[in-house]
């Protein structure tokens, strides 16, 4: 009797261990690519509007698992205080203006129905077998959203490469301004939020070449900022960027979203 119960306890325990470590929301290495898409829109910009606010999901809705991307926001309500990374990506992304927009490693482009079609398509034809993949997993810990990531590569890649974690906010509840009048109650999704140890396009992960097969796994704590309203609606992009002597980006290898 004593074996049985004895087998009885050490089943359950080995359940509930496993379905702790399931609790833990994790995307797949996949293959398939997918463009990363950022723009630069204020609450209190009327042409935001007119030509960024209702363009940007759309975007996501249009290319189901095929773009990843984050809305950068100056202080404007939705964020209280500028992000310590976020005039760097207003530089590389050449804003000089709101709104802007820009895809991968380009910027200066301006927000429309039809701005991030093309580029998104083409990323896309030209990585049908991606050259890398990336997994992530978050949790939340108190203040502190916790990640760590897989990043398995798919061919050689040769040159150097960072991968920028960043921490976006879905379902923000906040006015926007138009040229004619005032949406009230838009919701605002892809948020920017901050990255990994505040580094704009994240830290080095190969630094002169890797072989196919390589797997590189990464460890991140981004402190929740106090301005989020919803921890629930946090979420995790990741992007391998390929970058140049100055560690600017020249490309991006891969994305992933969780």
């Amino acid at each position: 009797m004593k074996k049985y119960l004895l087998l009885f306890c050490l089943t359950t325990v080995l359940f509930v261990s496993c379905k702790k470590e399931s609790d833990a929301p994790t995307s797949s290495v996949s293959t398939d690519y997918k463009a990363f898409i950022i723009e630069f829109t204020a609450t209190w910009c009327p042409y935001c509007g007119d030509n960024a606010y209702p363009n940007w999901d759309p975007n996501f809705a249009a290319h189901p698992n095929k773009v990843t991307g984050m809305s950068c926001h100056p202080s404007d309500g939705i964020v209280d205080n500028d992000y310590p990374e976020f005039d760097d990506l207003k530089t590389f992304y050449d804003c000089q203006g709101y709104p802007s927009s820009g895809y991968n490693a380009t910027g200066g482009g301006y927000p429309s129905a039809t701005y991030y079609n093309a580029p998104i398509n083409s990323a896309v034809a030209a990585n049908m077998q991606a050259k890398a993949g990336i997994g992530i997993t978050k949790s939340i810990d108190g203040n502190n959203m916790v990640i760590t990531t897989k990043t398995i590569l798919f061919s050689d890649l040769t040159g150097t490469y960072k991968l920028a974690v960043y921490l976006t906010e879905d379902k923000l509840v906040y006015n926007q301004a138009t040229t004619t009048s005032t949406i009230t109650g838009a919701v605002h999704n892809d948020v920017f939020r901050g990255a990994a140890g505040a580094k704009a396009f994240g830290s080095t992960i190969i630094s002169s070449s890797a072989v196919n097969g390589t797997k590189i796994d990464g460890d991140y704590t981004i402190a929740i900022p106090s301005d989020v309203v919803n921890k629930d609606k946090l979420h995790v992009v990741a992007v391998l960027f390929k970058v140049d002597a100055s560690g600017n980006p020249t490309a991006v290898i891969n994305s992933n979203s969780l």
